[in-house]
């Protein structure tokens, strides 16, 4: 009916019942195989507002399960469009989707940032900032951002365009444990734009640096317990992430110094308890801080609760922190685990 009909009383039925069926998950993937992702968006453009909230709501339901799918790239201009939308709704769930749609999926993510994808979530997160009353569209830009600059050959690009487009100058406000649901997908980011060393100057002047250092303090004490749905090991891991590469630079080790990060980095509880690769890296932050630190002890979401999450992991392999870490027990250090990012499956609204 989607794809041969333009009855709009027949539309908007056929996509309610859509609707409600895209919320069981065994009917999702029959959905999503038989082309429903790609039929439902053909109508993104309708005019008809009942039939466009149908087709949103039903593809952001179905969005967790059709990330894998291929050829989806074709829609991903219009969903970056509504963006701009001023109708709250269109613009939740375009970014919901977005967000499914770009976890651990490298073609979905180039084909996003060629629709200047990053620019159009860095507007619609400094607009919608007051994130006490948009806290699903503000975390569903960061997630998103977070996915846009890892994991595929533009993401280098997009990990610039962020701070070009003073994407970083929005991280402080999130990197907070008052809210520890936005601080993981703002501190997933800032980990990400380090991996660029042109946008190092930036981070290193802004206060979103001392802010994740103090965020990993706080984890680093309460690394085993789950906090607001937000495990605080992975909080612990990004932080270390973001220093580690920040370390493999001469530039950055006296602002590093100046936050006493090596002894930070050498109590962590996630790095004492298993192993680490044995060899350092000549520029490790470990290396870098122990050479001039002096040790100091450091005693309404308006949708629904419904995604399920599904991670995207980084390889952090090549990541040391050993070398040079003085009064360290004897026993290897760990392996810093994956990062990951976020895909959800989302509860329709009424």
């Amino acid at each position: 009916v989607l794809r041969t009909k333009e009855h709009a009383k027949l539309l908007v039925t056929t996509t309610r019942v859509l609707k409600v069926l895209s919320v069981c998950n065994s009917s999702k993937p029959a959905i999503v195989n038989a082309g429903g992702m790609q039929a439902l968006s053909s109508h993104l453009a309708s005019a008809n507002p009942r039939l466009k909230r149908n087709i949103l709501l039903t593809m952001r339901n179905l969005s967790d399960t059709a990330n894998r799918q291929q050829g989806l790239e074709i829609l991903l201009p219009d969903l970056v469009q509504l963006l701009g939308d001023t109708d709250l709704t269109s613009v939740t769930c375009a970014v919901g989707i977005l967000s499914n749609l770009t976890c651990n999926n490298s073609s979905n993510k180039s084909a996003v940032c060629q629709a200047s994808g990053v620019e159009a979530l860095i507007r619609l997160a400094s607009h919608y900032s007051n994130f006490e009353s948009h806290q699903e569209i503000v975390e569903r830009c960061l997630c998103t951002l977070r996915h846009l600059t890892n994991g595929h050959d533009r993401a280098d690009v997009a990990a610039q365009t962020v701070c070009v487009h003073q994407g970083h100058n929005l991280l402080p406000r999130y990197l907070s444990p008052a809210n520890w649901s936005l601080a993981k997908p703002a501190l997933g980011l800032l980990s990400n734009l380090a991996q660029c060393s042109a946008n190092h100057p930036q981070i290193c002047e802004s206060d979103s640096l001392p802010q994740a250092v103090h965020l990993f303090m706080l984890a680093n004490q309460h690394s085993e317990e789950v906090i607001e749905d937000v495990r605080m090991k992975e909080i612990v891991e990004s932080a270390m992430r973001l220093l580690d590469e920040l370390s493999r630079y001469e530039a950055n080790h006296r602002t590093l110094q100046q936050l006493n990060c090596g002894w930070i980095l050498a109590r962590s509880p996630v790095l004492q308890n298993d192993h680490m690769p044995a060899q350092a890296h000549p520029h490790s932050f470990a290396a870098a801080s122990s050479s001039g630190l002096q040790h100091e002890s450091t005693s309404q979401a308006p949708f629904l609760p419904g995604w399920s999450p599904l991670n995207e992991f980084d390889d952090l392999s090549d990541l040391d922190l050993t070398a040079a870490i003085p009064n360290l027990p004897g026993q290897p250090l760990n392996t810093i685990p994956a990062y990951m990012e976020d895909i959800y499956a989302l509860e329709p609204l009424d």
